[in-house]
């Protein structure tokens, strides 16, 4: 046995009996659930405003964090394990985002690092404020290669390095929106972002869901915010990338989808020709063969537009408009069979492009979407058929940002002020009453700890109580 392999990795993050039993709080039937499940929500921690107690320490270089909270958590026996976390460090809060990154190389591994630093200053784009590549006890960096008793041809290029960056402001979900108004705003914000990165930075971001589409409190308002720029891209001359950052199944647009599924065909036909011509040309092996001695795929190639993005956002408003019922995060109760929302994460790559592309093509489609629509989506339902036939043509002519841009803003301002108002009054009135109970919070802790001075003593001496009591009140 090699050096490398004879004693186990250390950890790199601090453990805590409470930060292990806010993760046993998952749902048991959430833990099985797939990673493809019809309710992608950001997270399955509950969305909070509250400040918790902290649960555990995280180090990001020579810096510990106290975590507060788990914001998000991804599933699934293989991927980036990306963990979130709200942490504070004097007294400042801050995001880290724990994740691995497939590759080894810095030009890879560093990919986001490099596009936030590209994005520095753009509205609705989180600012990096550090990052680590996370280093086991013997100082090498933290690679999941480390970690396997062997190589096969199946693990080749498949190694991820662990990395964690410390980001700043903290958002929260699109689908804790507070009125209508707010959420097609937030919608509308994200297209100027993805404008922004497209025409003055040249970046494609490429992985548009519902977990990266968040909304920013500001003073006194709040704005669409777009995370997660791991996947994206200075944009090619071809629109050429590689598949690995195509985007997230139930949001993916129609074209990539179908790239995709005919990729995965040929795939599948080549392996099967292999496996035919190893058959024919060898004996019978005498051991079983195991999946891990199959070859890893190759690298493939797909045509990735700004419009693809655009679409994937089309399929995050649908997606909010018919698995909720209301502000704040309210899930629809019930069932919806056979719904729009399982076609399209049907698992099925080739089915779930065809689903889609029907989606499109067929006018019936545009009665079935408005009638999924929750009932509280109903003032949103003309904006939904106006932008679906925008993106009708989406495949051979691309749709334009100032196409979408228009059409938002148009039923933008057709939505009324007055939820708007009103939660904006609510919410004022909570920020007082959290003021006022710190306020009230501080004074009584500096009641508490103030000073008494300790009583007189009285004198045995007689005639003296009169004088001690004298004193006393001058003192």
């Amino acid at each position: 046995m090699d050096e490398e392999n004879s004693s186990p990795p250390q950890p790199t993050a601090t453990r805590s009996a409470p930060l292990l039993s806010l993760i046993s709080q998952i749902p048991q039937a959430e833990m099985t659930e797939s990673i493809y499940s019809v309710t992608p929500l950001p997270s399955q921690f509950p969305y909070s405003t509250q400040s918790p107690e902290p649960c555990g320490k995280i180090r990001v270089g020579e810096k510990i964090y106290t975590i507060k909270r788990i914001l998000f958590a991804t599933r699934g026996l293989v991927g980036r394990g990306t963990v979130c976390y709200l942490v504070t460090l004097d007294d400042e809060d801050y995001i880290i985002k724990d994740h691995w990154v497939l590759g080894k190389d810095d030009n890879v591994v560093l990919n986001e690092i490099k596009m936030l630093e590209l994005m520095d200053n753009v509205p609705g784009v989180p600012r990096l404020v550090d990052y680590w590549v996370v280093e086991r006890s013997d100082g090498e960096p933290d690679i999941t290669r480390k970690y396997r008793h062997k190589e096969r041809r199946s693990t080749r290029g498949t190694s991820r390095t662990h990395v964690r960056l410390v980001l700043k402001p903290c958002g929260r979900p699109l689908h804790m929106f507070r009125t209508l108004k707010e959420f097609v705003r937030a919608l509308r914000d994200i297209v100027k972002i993805l404008q922004t990165a497209v025409e003055e930075r040249q970046i494609l971001h490429r992985d548009c869901s519902l977990n990266n589409a968040m909304i920013l409190d500001e003073l006194g308002s709040s704005e669409g915010f777009l995370i997660d720029w791991e996947f994206a891209v200075r944009i090619a001359a071809d629109n050429k990338y590689p598949i690995g950052g195509t985007g997230t199944v139930p949001f993916m647009s129609r074209g990539l989808l179908n790239q995709v599924a005919i990729l995965q065909q040929q795939a599948n036909s080549e392996s099967m020709k292999k496996k035919t011509r190893a058959h024919k040309s060898t004996k019978k092996p005498t051991t079983p063969k195991s999946s891990s001695d199959s070859l890893a795929l190759p690298i493939s190639f797909v045509v990735h537009r700004f419009a693809d993005d655009l679409e994937s956002l089309f399929f995050i408003f649908a997606w909010v408009c018919i698995k909720f019922s209301g502000p704040n995060g309210m899930v629809r109760q019930g069932p919806l069979p056979n719904s729009l929302l399982d076609r399209w994460t049907s698992l099925d790559l080739e089915t779930c492009a065809a689903f889609k592309i029907t989606f499109f093509a067929n006018p019936a489609e545009e009665k079935r979407l408005t009638d999924e629509f929750h009932p509280y989506f109903r003032d949103l339902i003309p904006l939904a058929t106006e932008w679906r036939k925008a993106l009708v043509d989406n495949m051979i002519h691309p749709v334009t940002f100032s196409t979408i841009l228009g059409i938002l803003n148009s039923h933008l301002n057709k939505l009324p002020d007055d939820e708007e108002l009103a939660t904006t009054v609510n919410m004022l009135k909570n920020d007082a009453a959290v003021l006022a109970d710190r306020f009230k919070g501080k004074r009584l802790a500096s009641e508490s700890f103030s000073v008494v001075e300790p009583k007189r003593q009285k004198s045995h001496h007689t005639g003296d109580t009169e004088s001690d009591s004298a004193s006393g009140s001058d003192a």
